[in-house]
C-alpha cells in the first residue's frame, strides 16, 4: 500500500511539473504578437522547457504559407498521415518509417517513438509531433492530456492571427 501511495505521489509531482510548464507555454502563446512568435514560442518551450529533442509543427494549407512553419497541402497530409489523423485525437506510440519521415524529415531515423496532436480549429488544420530516441518514451498507454491541451490552445491562438480561413478541399 505504501509503495502504491509513493507511486501515486510521484505521478502527482510529475503532473504538477507538466502543468507549470504548460501554463508558462500557454501564457507565452497568448502574449505572442504574431504567428511567427507563436510558432517560435511553442517550438522553443517544447525543446527547452519540456526537453523534447524532436519537435515538428506542420500546418495544412492550400494557399497560405507561414514564414517559420512547415506547410503542406491537405492532400499531402492525408496521404502521409490519413489514418493517424482520422480519429482527430492525440496519440502516442511507434509510427511507421514513412510517417516519421513525413513528420521529422532528416531526423526520422533517430526517432523510436512519437506523440502527435492534431491542430484543428475553424478551418486551421495541422499536426504537432514530438519525437524521442527512446522507444518507451511515448507509448500507446502514455497520457496525452497536456499535449492535447497545448495543441488546442495553439490552434486557437494561430487561428486568431490568421488573415483568412483555409478550409480543406471537399471531396
Amino acid at each position: 500500500m505504501r509503495h502504491r501511495l509513493g507511486q501515486l505521489m510521484d505521478v502527482a509531482r510529475e503532473n504538477d511539473r507538466l502543468f507549470e510548464k504548460s501554463r508558462r507555454l500557454i501564457l507565452a502563446l497568448l502574449e505572442a504578437q504574431s504567428q511567427e512568435q507563436v510558432i517560435a514560442s511553442v517550438e522553443d518551450s517544447l525543446r527547452n522547457d519540456f526537453q523534447v529533442p524532436y519537435v515538428s509543427l506542420i500546418l495544412f494549407s492550400e494557399t497560405q504559407r507561414f514564414s517559420n512553419a512547415r506547410c503542406v497541402t491537405h492532400s499531402e497530409a492525408r496521404a502521409a498521415l490519413g489514418h493517424v489523423l482520422s480519429s482527430g485525437k492525440t496519440l502516442s506510440g511507434i509510427l511507421r518509417p514513412d510517417e516519421l519521415s513525413f513528420l521529422f524529415g532528416r531526423h526520422a531515423d533517430s526517432i523510436a517513438s512519437a506523440a502527435l496532436a492534431p491542430i484543428q480549429h475553424q478551418g486551421l488544420h495541422g499536426v504537432l509531433a514530438l519525437g524521442s530516441r527512446d522507444p518507451q518514451h511515448y507509448r500507446s498507454a502514455s497520457g496525452t492530456l497536456f499535449l492535447g491541451h497545448i495543441a488546442d490552445v495553439l490552434a486557437r491562438v494561430l487561428q486568431r492571427q490568421r488573415p483568412l480561413a483555409d478550409e480543406p478541399p471537399t471531396e
